[in-house]
């Protein structure tokens, strides 16, 4: 049975309109592209990078808000474009490899600001540079290809520092080149693919250290390589595809040590290959597309063991191919990716990792033509992609917040040409990308991120944590009543409104001018020790929500309400507790105490402390009790209270299930009640 609180609720409207996506910036004026990517949220800015006429490629800044943009620093001076690629971060900083004209290609590091964007080290000493590749992160450092005179092309280890460079190990001994690819981080060591000459080209592992850089297995044994690919690192193993010579290129993990390489499954039994391709770890599992020899190209998924690695869904039933790609996870069980079922042609699908729970999304490109859906990006709760319905050409689409089953168009280019959209990319809560106009070219766009999804984006809400579409701020400070309640700011009648707003205003009555509205004294009490947080944290995360003015959450879902009647005078007491939201049948015993001490107690708050007196127990019947009951003493004289007693009442009682700690036992909120006389 659930009761009304005795200030009753205020229900709220909650919107969540998609917010239209705006240009940043036109970086290149006019109709000539700068085509921007590889978007680095850096503190209250983003990084990425563009090209202009007069700089070339170059990096660039701009507000998270998406307000303007601008040229970071022109790291080769002119029209010749340093070439920066990727932007990778580590210890606050970004790290990048770029040539300046001078040094060739080597490691940068930039902080955001243009004196803070230096060289790192020149490896190779002159204009041809060491031809960085790709850098990634593992075990608190940076991992990148670099080329030297003195050893080719080898695998390097970087903590940022020109001191803290090194080369892991010479895998190839001399100027050879052992050039390590598929740099993926495995725990603290990173796993790579490289030729170990009379090994073939086979998986490796390193710890930055000669000693520690090692074959991990020579899979197909000999000078024969198994050729791994496609890493994807998944519960502390790294999954890839290889062959060992035996078998055709199936599934296969390893966690860096030869006993633990092995192949999760043989797919396509015997000699013949699945050829696993587009391996992902989203949302609590491994995805890919493989071909079973009888079902085509399709989507599997896999737990890490042979027994969990099974083919989702036929998708384009027989022997035809889905081939599914661009998967993407969005959140939950969930992921969306990219498929053809034979007769809607290559549209957006999702998946929960069943067969009942694979499905369609839109049919964007009506009939057999594919819209050709790519870069699924998650951006609170509403999934960005582009796509190709055959009239507006390759344009921006979304689905609706918090659920795939439609696909809305962005027509940011009216008309069959399309803006051609590229890459997305989340930077902090908004969506960055790249759009063509006919007037402006190839230039950034944003739409903006709406955390809380009240319809109001995050760079225009004064509570952007917490859902507040009316944006009230009662005291104009500029946070968000909302927000101001979940800081700490009283809200004992749970309107939305601090305390000092309701009585500072006249909303509500304060007669004796203590601060706290007269409709949460009813009686002489003060509901105190919520168990939404504020107070302190409940045992298990089991918070009730702001506003309810209950205990700690139970195993019924919600907490438990103490509240109170009649008027708290020592000389004419009929003052009354009344308990409910307790589990049915559950023992409840009243409690008064002296002090307010809040702790954790079993899997609630215990806030009634000092000196306690028990004022009498009973079963809660359908969940409700109260005190006191006929013949029994009035809390009065069960308390031994005199006038200008202050008390803390509260509720003990035994939860019907063990939701969080072994003591099966949870707690109303608290009542604290001055005594009049």
């Amino acid at each position: 049975m659930k009761l009304h609180t005795l200030a009753g609720v205020l229900a709220l409207a909650m919107h969540a309109h998609a917010q239209a996506p705006s240009q940043v910036a036109d970086l290149a004026l006019g109709s000539t592209s700068s085509s921007p990517a590889n978007y680095a949220l850096l503190g209250a800015e983003v990084l990425f990078i563009a090209e202009t006429p007069a700089t070339g490629r170059e990096l660039f800044i701009a507000p998270a808000s998406g307000a303007g943009a601008s040229l970071l620093l022109d790291l080769r001076p002119g029209p010749l474009s340093s070439n920066i690629a990727a932007l990778v971060e580590l210890g606050g900083a970004y790290y990048f490899a770029a040539d300046d004209g001078v040094h060739g290609r080597e490691l940068w590091r930039t902080d955001g600001t243009p004196q803070g964007t230096v060289l790192v080290i020149d490896l190779e000493i002159g204009a041809q540079g060491s031809s960085i590749g790709e850098i990634v992160v593992a075990g608190g450092k940076l991992w990148f290809s670099a080329y030297t005179s003195a050893f080719g092309f080898e695998l390097w280890s970087s903590d940022g520092t020109a001191a803290g460079t090194t080369m892991a190990a010479d895998i190839l001994p001399g100027t050879s080149s052992s050039a390590p690819i598929e740099l993926t981080p495995l725990g603290s060591d990173l796993a790579f693919v490289t030729f170990g000459g009379t090994s073939g080209t086979e998986l490796w592992c390193s710890d930055g250290t000669p000693a520690g850089t090692r074959m991990v297995r020579d899979i197909f044994v000999g000078s024969g390589s198994s050729t791994p690919a496609d890493l994807c690192e998944f519960n502390g193993r790294v999954y890839f595809r290889a062959t060992d010579g035996i078998v055709g290129r199936e599934l296969w993990c390893s966690d860096g040590t030869a006993a633990g390489t092995t192949m999760v499954k043989d797919i396509r039994a015997g000699a013949g290959e699945s050829v696993p391709s587009g391996l992902v770890a989203a949302s609590g599992k491994l995805w890919f597309a493989a071909n079973d020899g009888a079902s085509g190209a399709e989507l599997w998924c896999s737990d890490g063991t042979s027994g969990g690695t099974f083919l989702v869904a036929d998708i384009n039933p027989g022997a035809g191919d889905s081939l599914p790609a661009g998967i993407a996870g969005v959140g939950g069980s969930s992921i969306a990716f990219r498929a053809n079922d034979g007769s809607n042609g290559a549209e957006p699908w999702t998946s929960d990792g069943t067969s009942g729970g694979t499905r369609l999304v839109s049919d964007i490109r009506q009939g057999p033509g594919s819209s050709s859906p790519e870069q699924f990006t998650l951006i609170y709760g509403r999934l960005y992609f582009r796509a190709d319905d055959g009239v507006h050409g390759v344009e921006l689409w979304r689905s609706e917040r918090n659920t795939l089953s439609s696909a809305t168009l962005e027509d940011l280019n009216p008309g069959p040409g399309g803006s051609t959209p590229a890459n997305l990319a989340r930077a902090g809560s908004a969506l960055w990308f790249a759009a063509s106009t006919p007037a402006a070219g190839s230039e950034p766009w944003i739409v903006y991120g709406d955390s809380d999804g009240d319809g109001v984006v995050d760079a225009n809400d004064n509570c952007p944590s917490v859902p507040n579409a009316s944006q009230a701020d009662c005291d104009l400070d500029g946070l968000g009543d909302a927000c101001a309640i979940v800081e700490g700011a009283a809200d004992c009648n749970g309107n939305g409104l601090p305390d000092a707003c309701d009585t500072g205003t006249g909303a509500s009555q304060d007669a004796n001018a203590n601060g706290i509205p007269d409709e949460c004294e009813i009686g002489g009490g003060q509901l105190v020790c919520a168990g939404d947080g504020r107070t302190g944290p409940c045992p298990c995360g089991n918070e009730s929500p702001v506003g309810e003015q209950s205990g700690c959450r139970n195993s019924l879902g919600f907490g438990a309400k103490l509240r109170s009647s009649g008027v708290a005078r020592v000389n004419s007491d009929n003052f009354a507790l009344l308990a409910y939201d307790m589990p049915s049948t559950s023992s409840a015993l009243f409690f008064q105490g002296t002090q307010f001490v809040p702790a954790v107690f079993g899997d609630g708050l215990r806030c009634a402390g000092g000196s306690v007196v028990r004022l009498g127990s009973r079963m809660a019947t359908s969940g409700i009790a109260f005190y006191p009951g006929p013949g029994e003493a009035l809390v009065s004289i069960a308390g031994v209270v005199a006038a200008g007693d202050t008390r803390v009442y509260q509720v003990w009682y035994r939860n019907s299930a063990n939701y969080c700690t072994s003591g099966a036992f949870n707690l109303t909120n608290g009542l604290s009640v001055l005594w009049v006389p």
